[in-house]
């Protein structure tokens, strides 16, 4: 164990859905503190595009989001279905936007 790493003493499961998931685990710190209701939300794999027009813009979506009451802008993006590859799902993300996929780099996996 990392000497900043925290310990997991419990967790439990408060909700349980598709696309969201909240738990509430007991830990304890390295200098030795309970912390014991510490929440962590869980969300599915997903995947954003950081795309860019030939003259280097940005592109961006506007996505209404409940929990902000309003639609605002964001990067293309969507969850990752489990028998999907990433090529498939940046083919899927595009009927979001106009523009055409020319390259897609991969850069990073968690």
């Amino acid at each position: 164990m990392n000497k900043l790493d925290w310990e997991k003493l419990s967790s439990k499961y408060l909700v349980k859905e598709n696309w969201a998931t909240l738990r509430v685990d007991t830990c304890r710190m390295p200098d030795g503190t309970i912390i014991p209701d510490y929440y962590v939300l869980e969300y599915p794999d997903w995947v954003n595009a950081v795309a860019l027009t030939s003259d280097k813009q940005v592109i961006l979506v506007k996505q209404y989001r409940h929990a902000a009451g309003e639609v605002i802008l964001e990067l293309p993006g969507g969850c990752i279905e489990s028998d999907c590859n990433i090529s498939f799902q940046m083919k899927h993300i595009q009927k979001f936007i106009v523009y055409i996929c020319i390259t897609i780099l991969f850069t990073w996996h968690y």
